[in-house]
């Protein structure tokens, strides 16, 4: 449908736009003509940035404002009073960078001494934010008295205003988030989308972007320092929440009325809040009004992760597929050292979940006890111990002690020691195998060609000889433990003791169990420390092929070996023989 919007007897922009003119705000009350500003009309554009954002609108052709934009717009400009530091996530499309830029080129129209800096992912993506910004000054006719002339830096990358004073840092200057920016001071500083897939899926790929963030706020002139963050989080473990965490509020907008809003975690923007607490029929509904439902369920179309990341800024769909390991896939519950009952059930209820013990996995995620323990217990078919010897860039050996028994595996104690090759801490693991009395040691031999086995084995003929093996690996880290533990803890097969967890909470995080567990992806690198899981992951692999054997077969093998003894005291009892099918002979 073709629009026009005609004020005064100025400008007449037309465009091919999918609204009505009651879909949308006018452009102002306020001005009676665009084209024919008068003092009064400059003073308003000059002191009220959401009549000014109009008024660019108008002049790039674009359609009036909606809802949404104007309240983007009244959102950013709290920077003008205000220096704290300011985020805005928002559907794609909403056009938070074009709004962003409208903000700067008013920032220099009130005061063309502003030093401002953009960064983005891309030095390229910057350059093109502030490229935009000049053209700005170059058509709008307010603006065009601040367009550079003569000496002044115009490039792609730096910028300035005409008639600012003398600076030797430009009015605009484009930077790539982890580039070189020594000698830049910024009295405002841009983050347009600075986080992408590329730069941002692995451990260190985001500390290396964080690092760069940071190194940023340096920039900042004090007294007058101001940031705003536009951005599309790629996931919760995001750089942008860690953004949040060093003092940025937040406002999100998502592309429809969302149904739960707890996933915002109150920083659902306030007009959007508003209308679903009045009118809660809207939920699923856009709630831009450029964006129609037909529009909506075409970008749905092209994925359901993609839509609810990108649209509904909802990260919680992501996490699900790029995190496949979670906490309530466990059983969790205090261990014996020798023998565990052969019945025990997975709990789906709510009133089974240990929210009393701690752990460093996802907000959301939880650890729970079993819903039925039954009370036949019997010893353990077999006890392992694994170990992971520190090796370069790390600073613990890393140990797990896990058994096997009727299709289950039993993690009953796991942790690290200080260093890897020094007599406490060979002294110390062999005792812990003493404690369990395992009956092997595997330990993995990528770093040393098994030399820690050799120092290993006089600690453990002292204290508890047994069956030393080295372990080679050859797969990729991340696949192989992942591989190793997730069809285990899918099916709940997977019980671990209760108190290795509890120490494990109080450990710094990056070396936590329950973080390593619910953090790593496919993705080569994902772990800054990977020692628990790696461990973990040999000592439920060593059990997989004792437990190809179900559950129920377990049990019923159990239940036959104790028909089969009983049969046996009986018929010595009485003299009677019975052969391999427990039919008595003698009778």
């Amino acid at each position: 449908m073709e629009v026009e919007y005609k004020i005064g007897e100025g400008f007449i922009p037309k465009y091919i736009y999918p609204l009505a003119s009651h879909e949308t705000k006018t452009y102002t009350h306020k001005i009676k003509d665009y084209s024919r500003l008068t003092i009064d009309d400059k003073r308003i554009l000059v002191n009220n940035f959401k009549e000014f954002f109009k008024y660019c609108f108008w002049n790039l052709g674009l359609p009036c404002p909606t809802r949404d934009q104007l309240y983007m717009a009244k959102y950013i400009s709290k920077l003008i009073s205000s220096q704290e530091p300011l985020m805005l996530q928002a559907q794609r499309g909403l056009a938070k960078s074009l709004a962003t830029q409208i903000l700067c080129a008013w920032m220099l129209l009130r005061n063309k001494n502003e030093v401002i800096s953009v960064i983005s992912a891309t030095s390229a993506r910057a350059e093109s934010f502030i490229t935009f910004v000049k053209q700005m000054l170059q058509t709008i006719p307010l603006l065009m008295h601040l367009a550079p002339t003569g000496a002044d830096r115009a490039s792609s990358r730096k910028i300035d205003v005409n008639g600012r004073r003398p600076n030797d840092s430009p009015s605009l200057c484009a930077f790539g988030v982890t580039s070189a920016k020594t000698g830049s001071r910024s009295s405002f500083i841009v983050y347009d989308d600075v986080e992408i897939p590329e730069n941002s899926d692995t451990a260190q790929k985001r500390e290396k972007l964080l690092a760069g963030v940071r190194d940023t706020a340096n920039l900042g002139i004090a007294g007058v320092f101001r940031e705003l963050c536009i951005c599309t989080p790629q996931s919760s473990e995001s750089v942008y929440n860690t953004m949040l965490n060093d003092g940025f509020s937040r406002s999100i907008i998502p592309a429809e009325y969302p149904e739960d809003i707890s996933v915002y975690e109150g920083d659902l923007a306030k007009h959007i809040l508003h209308e679903i607490n009045r009118n809660p029929y809207k939920v699923g509904e856009a709630t831009d009004k450029r964006n129609n439902m037909s529009h909506l369920a075409k970008q749905k179309l092209k994925g359901k992760a993609r839509y609810k990341l990108h649209y509904m800024l909802d990260t919680a769909l992501t996490d699900e597929e790029k995190f496949p390991l979670k906490l309530r896939d466990l059983i969790v519950m205090d261990l014996d050292s020798k023998k565990a009952s052969i019945n025990i059930e997975y709990s789906t209820d709510k009133k089974d979940t240990l929210y009393d013990l701690k752990h460093n996995g996802f907000r959301g995620d939880f650890l729970r006890k079993p819903s039925f323990i039954g009370d036949e217990r019997i010893e353990y078919e077999g006890i392992a111990m694994f170990i992971d010897p520190s090796g370069r860039g790390k600073d613990e050996t890393a140990y797990c002690v896990t058994a096997q028994l009727a299709g289950k595996v039993y993690v009953l104690d796991f942790g690290g020691t200080d260093g890897g090759y020094e007599s406490a801490s060979l002294e110390k693991l062999a005792s812990i195998a003493k404690q369990f009395k395992v009956n092997l040691v595997q330990i993995e031999s990528n770093f040393g060609d098994g030399a820690f086995s050799e120092l290993l084995k006089p600690y453990l003929r002292r204290t508890h000889n047994c069956m030393v093996e080295d372990l080679r690996a050859s797969s990729q880290k991340e696949v192989r433990i992942i591989d190793a533990l997730e069809p285990v803890m899918m099916q709940h097969r997977l019980i671990v003791n209760k108190t290795p967890l509890i120490r494990d909470a109080e450990k710094k995080q990056d070396y936590s169990f329950t973080y390593q567990l619910t953090h790593i992806t496919q993705n080569r690198g994902s772990l800054k420390h990977d020692d628990i899981i790696d461990v973990i992951g040999m000592g439920v692999a060593y059990w997989v092929e004792s437990m190809a054997r179900g559950e129920s077969e377990e049990i019923e093998r159990y239940e036959q070996e104790l028909l089969d003894k009983e049969l046996e005291e009986f018929s010595n009892e009485f003299g009677f023989e019975s052969n391999s099918n427990n039919v008595m002979t003698n009778y």
